[in-house]
């Protein structure tokens, strides 16, 4: 019913400025528009069952035919700007060629390759965003694009979530939910991800509301629009809910904030009106999860703390504390990585400028302050209001929270990442997150990772699609490890599964490749990058690697690939040098609300903290 609604109106106009058009199969023009509808960002993998839905939809033919009439309007709005520029009926014959000849599936797989194909759709689709009610299914595994979906929920109040729970160790669904309440607990429900489509037409039908389908991209794709932040109307309704202006409630823990912050020892004082790096830690690709080259590199960490202290900056290195997972043989030294970084650094110094405060919401005198995500935003508002602060990591969720808030954010990631190209509508757009393009991922990890699924996979055809994640020897290192994929409290029991003599027989040949290139490797020197800047050419230094460092591990599960040790650790010479750049630029972050008058002095005593 709704589909042949569509399909005449589109199909008059496409008829008047491309007649041929009226000898095509009506199967092939049917596909093409579903095709339309799909790529202009309905989360619907069958639109057929998805028109059928709508029809089934009861008491509400009004409600629908307004929306379908929205849909017309958008898309015979830019079929028309085609047809002005005689643009219209060039896209279609590109279409119909891929449609009607050999190979014609593979083919029309490829149609988003036509830049003409690309620009209507997504023309459409940024249009339909701003012009009917959008609903969002979100899977409980993706926790990073909670904080642009819930900005968009307070900018948007037409915008309702459904987030998809799944007995799965990559489910987040209840970290998901406890954050987007935040921004309106009555427009987030969670609900079985198997039942996703069919929730989503069930709360059409409570409501009497259309809504448009999207996914976990909305956020995206809805706060990148054109003039979303030509003003401070959107920043103020997010700073307000998020609980980081003076609306929001942060006065009233601002002196303890102050008072935290000096009990971790950093220098209150000295520090007013200087340059601040908050380096974010990341290890969630380590954990089994997603993008494992976005991880944290500690050799990275500790050339990007040095080129900053270089400049005169204090350092702040946050985020996620170092995974202690079955392969790691010293425990406690791995645990006290970032701490290490900051001793070592700080001791060529007059005075303490690195700290480390990564997991510090699980500090028990953090609890005794503070209890929600959002008193957690409140520390990086006191540090933006007080100082001269940069935010800078691999691109990950958190640092879009921090610049949605209207910190000074840049975020890092290497050449054709995956998802990489989602991000860039977020650019140069007064938003505050831009990006700096690096040659590499800073882990040897994440260098292999890139060659294996991606490089080598391009020169071969067969791109990887989407990043790897739960790669096997990830996964069996992190067996009953807490906080990963592995946690006991995530992974049902599940029956020990039984390896072939052939399976067993290459788990030993792996590892007995990995003990003699561990012996070859003995007493081998290691580069690593100077962070000086006084050479155009890159600097390469060596150092001794100890030979306790060296040890086979006693962890018996998959080894990861041997030719990770063959690879270097941290950033190159000319990565850092765009680090420099970013570092070494003026402050351009706007602070929307001073510090109170009384904001240093102890609440209690009155004494200056």
């Amino acid at each position: 019913m709704w589909e042949e609604y569509f399909e005449k109106s589109i199909l008059v106009l496409i008829e008047r400025h491309a007649p041929e058009t009226s000898t095509v199969a009506p199967e092939v023009l049917t596909r093409m528009l579903r095709l339309w509808i799909f790529d202009a960002g309905v989360n619907a993998f069958d639109v057929g069952t998805w028109w059928s839905a709508l029809a089934d939809l009861k008491g509400m033919d009004e409600q629908v035919k307004r929306f379908v009439d929205a849909m017309i309007a958008s898309f015979t709005f830019f079929l028309q700007m085609l047809a002005e520029h005689d643009l219209l009926g060039t896209m279609l014959k590109n279409y119909m060629t891929r449609a009607t000849g050999e190979g014609s599936d593979r083919a029309v797989g490829k149609r988003r390759e036509d830049p003409l194909y690309r620009w209507l759709v997504e023309a459409v689709r940024d249009d339909l965003l701003l012009s009917v009610p959008l609903l969002c299914q979100l899977g409980g595994e993706m926790s990073g694009d909670m904080f642009g979906i819930g900005a968009t929920m307070l900018v948007n109040t037409s915008v309702r979530v459904l987030v998809g729970q799944e007995e799965s160790v990559l489910d987040h669904t209840g970290d998901i939910k406890a954050f987007l309440d935040i921004c309106d607990s009555k427009r987030v429900a969670v609900v079985p991800k198997r039942d996703m489509m069919k929730e989503s037409f069930k709360v059409m039908q409570t409501l009497k509301t259309v809504h448009w389908i999207t996914s976990y991209n909305l956020g995206t794709m809805y706060l990148g629009s054109e003039g979303m932040w030509a003003n401070e109307w959107a920043r103020t309704r997010i700073r307000d809910a998020w609980g980081v202006s003076d609306d929001g409630g942060f006065k009233p823990m601002c002196s303890g904030l102050v008072q935290w912050l000096g009990h971790m020892g950093l220098p209150i004082g000295r520090m007013v009106g200087a340059q601040v790096l908050v380096l974010w830690s990341r290890f969630t690709g380590k954990k089994g999860e997603i993008h494992v080259e976005h991880d944290t590199s500690f050799t990275g960490t500790r050339q990007l703390a040095q080129c900053a202290v270089d400049l005169g900056y204090y350092v702040i290195i946050t985020g996620d504390k170092p995974l202690e997972h079955l392969a790691v043989k010293d425990k406690l030294r791995r645990a006290r990585k970032f701490d290490t970084i900051c001793d070592e650094l700080n001791a060529e110094l007059d005075e303490a400028q690195v700290f480390n405060l990564t997991g510090f919401w699980q500090d028990l005198t953090w609890k005794q302050l503070a209890k929600t995500r959002t008193d957690q935003f409140r520390l990086f508002e006191l540090l933006h209001r007080m100082c001269d602060v940069r935010h800078l990591g691999m691109r990950s969720g958190n640092l879009e929270a921090m610049a949605l808030m209207g910190f000074r954010v840049s975020y890092m990631e290497e050449k054709e990442s995956w998802g990489g190209d989602r991000m860039s509508v977020w650019h140069g757009i007064g938003l505050g997150y831009e990006r700096i393009l690096i040659d590499a991922p800073p882990t040897r990890t994440g260098k292999y990772v890139v060659e294996e699924f991606r490089t080598k996979h391009t020169r071969t055809g067969n791109k990887s699609k989407d990043p790897p994640k739960m790669l096997k020897w990830i996964v069996d290192r992190n067996v009953g490890v807490g906080g990963t994929v592995g946690d006991p409290s995530r992974v049902k029991d599940k029956p020990q599964k039984v390896l072939t003599l052939g399976q067993q027989q290459k788990i030993k040949i792996q590892e007995e490749k990995r003990r003699r290139r561990d012996e070859r490797l003995k007493g081998r020197p290691e580069a690593s990058i100077d962070t000086s800047t006084s050479s155009k050419e890159e600097v390469v230094s060596f150092t001794v690697k100890k030979t306790d460092e060296l040890t086979p591990s006693i962890f018996s599960g998959t080894p990861r690939p041997v030719q990770i040790e063959e690879l270097p650790r941290g950033f190159t010479q000319t990565d850092l040098k765009k680090v420099l750049g970013y570092l070494g630029s003026p402050d351009t972050a706007r602070r929307y609300d001073k510090l109170p008058w009384n904001w240093s002095k102890d609440p209690l005593t009155g004494q200056i903290l």
